[in-house]
C-alpha cells in the first residue's frame, strides 16, 4: 500500500477542516462570545473567557488527521462501487455520502442532547457539508491518481 499518499489525503482533509472551521468560527463569533452559551463549551475549547488555548488547536489537528485517515481508508475500501465519470463527480458523490453517513446522525444527536442555538447548529451543518464535499474530491483525486492500489477507483 502507498501509505504516504494515504497520509497526504488525510492531511488534506485535516487542513480543509481547519480552514473551513476557522472561517466559520469568525462568522459565528457572536455565538461563541455570548455569555449565555458559555456553559455549552468544554474546558478544552474555552478554559477561560477568550480564544481557545493551544490544546484545543492541537487536538483539533489530531482529530482532523484521524478523521482524514478514516475517510481515506473508507474510500479505498468502497472505491470500486462508486462509478462516476469524473474525479469531480466521484469526489462530490463520496463527499455527500460521507456527510449523510457521518454528519446527519451527529447533528440529530446534538439537537436532541445539547442546547446549541439553532443558527449555530445550521452553520455547523453547512460547514460540515462543505468540508465533506471538498474532502471527497481531494481524497478521490489523491487516491485515484497518485496511489498504487491495484486499480482502486478505476473508471473502467
Amino acid at each position: 500500500m502507498d501509505y504516504k499518499r494515504i497520509l497526504v489525503a488525510a492531511l488534506f482533509v485535516m487542513f480543509i477542516s481547519l480552514i473551513i472551521h476557522t472561517a466559520g468560527s469568525f462568522l459565528d463569533m457572536d455565538y461563541y462570545t455570548n455569555s449565555e452559551n458559555f456553559s455549552l463549551w468544554s474546558n478544552i475549547m474555552m478554559p477561560d473567557i477568550g480564544p481557545p488555548g493551544i490544546e484545543f488547536y492541537g487536538l483539533s489537528l489530531v482529530f482532523g488527521l484521524i478523521t482524514g485517515l478514516i475517510f481515506t481508508i473508507f474510500y479505498i475500501l468502497i472505491a470500486k462501487t462508486i462509478r462516476q465519470k469524473t474525479v469531480l463527480k466521484t469526489g462530490l458523490f463520496y463527499g455527500i455520502l460521507l456527510f449523510i453517513l457521518t454528519q446527519i446522525p451527529m447533528i440529530f444527536s446534538m439537537f436532541l442532547l445539547f442546547a446549541i442555538p439553532i443558527g449555530l447548529l445550521l452553520s455547523w451543518v453547512l460547514q460540515s457539508l462543505i468540508i465533506a464535499m471538498i474532502s471527497g474530491v481531494g481524497i478521490v483525486y489523491i487516491v485515484r491518481y497518485t496511489c498504487k492500489f491495484n486499480d482502486v477507483g478505476s473508471l473502467g
